[in-house]
């Protein structure tokens, strides 16, 4: 016997969803075993072809045939459904947990002419999801083989998560004629991959760049929150002198143009997870979360098509002789504001790092 005990993954929020369903399926569990729940009212959490309803393609989650279903139950889901709920936040999660649960029941009435109730079908949805951001991190487990034979332990996620995908198909195709629902186990596991696979293809999952590669990584990426990427400081140095509030490290709130914030989030001086005023919800954002949103936004592509078409935007960067020294290097949207400024010549000389040739100001603006 194994039971997972924790999981090996930093909780970024309270994952009060996964706590509220628990509770709820706890209650009303506890209801049905002791009787006090009418059958006609319990028909409506059953998953069945012939005679269930759809509700009990959801509501299903919430009952359980005794209190030791329903504990090795609750035990997974407080386990995975913790880090899941923490990672993609409560709203998210209650539609994704529901949405495990209706393909464990499509997939269950497909296979199965027998009725079923209870959450492992979703659980399996969320295990199938942990499986593919999280597929080397640790899962702690307690372990119990023989009365002398018991302790703790942790294995790699994919090692575990695939034992029990195993003992599942095998227990499915064996069709041993126990009480366990293997199809809806089936069906919520490969929900949850595919779940997964649409979150991590819309960027909907945000990482940090010391969490370990998820189970796509080479085929989809990520989006790491802590990390500005050239798209995002292009997004900033298209809006030229707009003004932002930010917070950066310990400082206070700081007003600095775009071009200013362009240069720190260049070098370095920026991170991903610092914090920047947006405008327009009134809230303070990450500058990865602000800026990613904004690289999309029909403004900034607006703007950098016509930045394309005026030849403001070359992959070029220039170097500024001056004083005996070299400056930069610059974009040109940078030489032109320095020019309008006064603080570069037209006359100056400069150095285009690309083609390796000498040229005055002038002869590129």
């Amino acid at each position: 016997m194994l039971i997972p005990t924790h999981v090996d993954v930093l909780l970024p929020r309270r994952p009060y969803a996964n706590y509220a369903l628990i509770a709820l399926s706890t209650i009303l569990s506890s209801i049905y075993i002791l009787g006090y729940l009418p059958m006609e009212v319990a028909k409506y959490f059953v998953v069945q072809r012939e005679v269930g309803t759809i509700s009990g393609m959801f509501l299903c989650v919430f009952l359980h045939l005794d209190f030791f279903h329903l504990i090795g139950n609750m035990v997974f889901q407080w386990v995975f459904g913790n880090a899941i709920c923490s990672k993609i936040g409560n709203w998210r999660y209650l539609i994704v947990y529901f949405a495990f649960a209706f393909a464990a029941s499509i997939c269950h009435t497909w296979f199965s002419q027998r009725g079923a109730i209870g959450a492992s079908g979703a659980i399996n949805g969320i295990i199938g999801f942990y499986f593919a951001i999280y597929p080397r991190n640790y899962i702690y487990v307690f372990y119990w083989f023989y009365i002398t034979f018991w302790g703790h332990s942790r294995v790699p996620g994919y090692v575990l998560v695939v034992l029990w995908f195993i003992m599942d198909a095998w227990g499915a195709l064996s069709d041993s004629g126990d009480m366990v629902a293997y199809w809806a186990h089936l069906g919520g596991f490969a929900s949850g991959i595919i779940i997964a696979v649409i979150f991590l293809s819309f960027k909907l999952i945000h990482f940090h760049r010391i969490d370990q590669e998820h189970l796509f990584h080479k085929f989809i990426g990520r989006f790491n929150l802590d990390e500005i990427t050239k798209e995002m400081s292009e997004a900033c140095y298209l809006l030229n002198d707009k003004e932002f509030s930010v917070r950066i490290g310990d400082m206070d709130d700081v007003k600095y143009p775009a071009s200013i914030l362009y240069r720190m989030m260049e070098t370095g001086k920026v991170r991903g997870d610092d914090e920047i005023f947006d405008d327009r919800t009134g809230k303070w954002e990450t500058f990865a979360v602000f800026f990613g949103k904004l690289i999309t936004s029909p403004e900034i592509i607006s703007k950098k098509n016509k930045a394309i078409e005026d030849s403001q935007l070359p992959e070029h960067e220039y170097f500024i002789h001056k004083d005996g020294q070299n400056y930069g290097p610059y974009k040109v949207m940078d030489l032109k504001n320095y020019v309008a400024n006064g603080e570069v010549s037209e006359d100056a000389l400069m150095f285009e790092s690309k083609t390796n040739n000498w040229m005055k100001v002038r002869d590129v603006l």
